[in-house]
This record gives C-alpha cells, structure tokens and sequence, in this order.
C-alpha cells in the first residue's frame, strides 16, 4: 500500500508544478500563502532541473517527482522503515526530511526547493487518512488538493 501511495503522491506533485502560486491573489495583494515562496525559482534548481530533463527525457519538475517516489519508496522507506505518519507529526517530519535530503543528494536540489517535495509527499502520505485504502479515490484526491497542494504551490 505505501508503495503506490508513493507513486500516486508523485503523481500529483507531477500534475501540480504548473500550480506554482506567487503569493499573491487576483487583484495583487498576498494571498496568505506560505512566507517561503518560489524556494525553486533559482539558478541552481533551473539548472537542477534542466539537466534533470536532459536525461530522463520529461519536464525536470516531473523528473524531481519521480525521484521523490524513488526516495520515498527506496531511501526513506528503507531507512525509516513502516512507518506511521497520520496524526504523527515527528514521523511526518522525519518522511519529508528524509525526501528532502534524498532530493539534494539524488538530483541537486537545494535544500530549500527539496523541502518543497520533502513537505508535498509528508502531507500526502500522512495528512490524508482517505489515501491509505484508496489513493486514487476522491476523497483522497480532494484532501491532497486541499491540504497539500496549496502550500506546494507557494513553496515552489
């Protein structure tokens, strides 16, 4: 089950990077976003990103994305082992470290643009109880939206 939470949760990372917010609403004001935005709007994470989809072939967001399920579903889930991460905040955290850290190692993030995708998949596989016995149903979908994907957005 973990495995394809993983793999959907990538999915929808992959699906959202053209939902990359500004902080700002219609008219120009904030939007009460998260305070950290555009963590992924620099030279090295373009770069990152760039020599990502040289080799992979598809956008490099979509290629972090498919390392995030690699690190969620190999590092972490190796080093963390099964792990319960709804309503578990120190575990949630651990997962989105543990993504993060794998992303900086495995495709050249920076530590603040990893942390976006480190946060996504903690969110995803711990902030949405609906994800666990069906992670394609609309339940999950509309928790990963509501919970998750806004904060993605600003973040990155």
């Amino acid at each position: 089950m973990l495995s394809m939470r993983f793999i959907w949760i990538a999915g929808i990372v992959s699906a959202c990077v053209a939902c990359g917010g500004n902080g700002k609403d219609d008219d120009g004001g904030d939007d009460g976003g998260s305070a950290s935005l555009g963590l992924c709007a620099n030279d090295a994470d373009q770069a990152a990103f760039d020599a990502l989809a040289a080799d992979g072939g598809v956008s490099g967001p979509e290629a972090v994305s498919g390392a995030a399920t690699d690190c969620g579903l190999q590092s972490c889930g190796g080093a963390l082992g099964t792990l319960v991460v709804i309503d578990n905040p120190a575990n949630r955290e651990a997962l989105s470290t543990c993504v993060a850290s794998c992303l900086v190692e495995d495709a050249d993030l920076t530590s603040g643009c990893a942390g976006c995708y480190g946060d996504v998949t903690a969110c995803s596989a711990g902030g949405c109880p609906a994800c666990i016995s069906d992670s394609a149903s609309p339940e999950c979908r509309d928790c990963v939206d509501t919970e998750c994907l806004p904060a993605f957005g600003n973040c990155i």
